[in-house]
């Protein structure tokens, strides 16, 4: 329902499409398999698509569709975008970089779907902050074309990446005249890119004409400033935005006096935005340097002889390493010597200990002994005394 709704011209006014798209929020967590399974087979059709629109199998096909433009946004508001590898996410991003890199844009819907496409990638990735040079190299591409009376020909642009035959052909129709005063006066208002162009296949003599350019470079700038915030941080900063400051700088000096006054100033915002981040780029990075230590002496296969050498010295070169050691040996030795005079106090110790439990038991083997006797001694009248009973009782005594 939500794909046939952003099919349909005139355009569903946005609230319905965020209301579907709440719905599908609360419901997608009820049933994580089930949709991230659905929305994989949507990315995978898609894919298909362009591949059979790439190699000419397919001939007059509108691709992408607003659909799944709307699609991939959604998928990257449902599913988490910060992992490394997702299941939806990943693929849609593959899929998304695949359209910009191969996609001749010869239409205002090209160029706007690619636009769009671009913020979907930014917000996908504006917390992860990983490269998308397609996006990067998409946007930079399209104003470029836009403002190419800045240049001779397509030639000259700023960046590293070739434009294919076709696609310098398909540029020549984006170009803005700069020596067209009436672009300042009669087309002061350009809003945002319509959603319109996407769904609706009959551009007519309404296409690609001056108010359009100006909506396309006035996106694809924001864009860029939203892509150059994202990669502020980066290491490569210099590398990636140093081409895409030159092409501003060249479109803003070229159409200073031609574009209205609200494209020129977004255009020089983010410019001054882009030569900030260079300048702070730049600043922090420096030079690789060797580490700091004394040159390592090279290697010598001569042999070394010692005059006068005794197996009891030590012919350390390194005076620090040499008092080491001999400080290692020293306290080994003190360590030794300790060892030895905690054993003598040990066994002394014992030895004492040892003498006074001889003592006692010495003394305790004394007394005994002498009980012994008293009790022997006793038990002896005893019996004397039993024996003298017993003669008195038969009368012999």
């Amino acid at each position: 329902h939500l794909a046939v709704l952003s099919e349909q011209d005139p355009p569903v006014p946005p609230r319905y499409l965020d209301a579907l798209v709440r719905h599908l929020g609360e419901l997608a967590p009820l049933f994580p398999e089930n949709v991230g399974n659905l929305c994989r087979d949507q990315t995978i059709k898609f894919q298909k698509q362009l591949s059979s629109v790439f190699s000419g199998k397919t001939r007059d096909k509108a691709i992408p569709m607003a659909s799944q433009i709307v699609h991939m946004r959604l998928f990257a508001s449902l599913f988490s975008a910060t992992d490394r590898f997702h299941s939806v996410i990943t693929p849609m991003v593959m899929v998304a970089s695949q359209y910009l890199s191969q996609q001749t844009v010869a239409t205002r819907r090209d160029a706007a779907a690619g636009i769009i496409i671009c913020g979907v990638l930014h917000e996908v990735h504006r917390l992860s902050r990983r490269f998308v040079p397609e996006a990067i190299n998409y946007l930079q591409s399209l104003v470029c074309a836009i403002g190419a009376g800045a240049w001779k020909d397509c030639s000259e642009w700023p960046g590293y990446f070739p434009l294919p035959g076709p696609q310098k052909r398909a540029f020549g129709s984006f170009a803005l005249d700069p020596m067209d005063n009436l672009i300042k006066t009669e087309h002061s208002d350009a809003g945002p890119i319509r959603w319109r162009w996407l769904v609706s296949d009959d551009e007519g003599d309404d296409g690609l004409n001056t108010s359009t350019k100006l909506i396309l470079l006035r996106a694809a700038t924001k864009q860029l400033r939203k892509w150059s915030d994202c990669y502020s941080s980066a290491p490569a900063y210099i590398e990636i935005f140093a081409p895409v400051e030159k092409a501003l700088s060249a479109i803003a000096a070229t159409y200073a006096g031609t574009l209205p006054t609200a494209v020129l100033d977004q255009l020089v915002t983010v410019h001054r935005q882009v030569e900030k981040h260079l300048s702070d780029a730049r600043r922090k990075r420096h030079p690789l340097k060797l580490q700091h230590h004394k040159p390592i002496a090279l290697a010598s296969v001569a042999p070394k002889f010692e005059e006068n050498y005794s197996l009891d010295a030590h012919y350390d070169p390194d005076r620090n390493r040499s008092e080491i050691q001999k400080l290692r040996r020293l306290h080994k030795k003190e360590q030794r010597a300790a060892i030895r005079e905690l054993r003598r106090d040990a066994q002394f110790v014992s030895f004492v200990q040892l003498q006074k439990q001889r003592e006692k038991d010495a003394a305790y083997e004394r007394k005994m002994r002498s009980a012994w006797g008293t009790l022997e001694q006793d038990q002896g009248e005893l019996k004397k005394l039993e024996k003298l009973k017993k003669l008195e009782k038969k009368g012999k005594l």
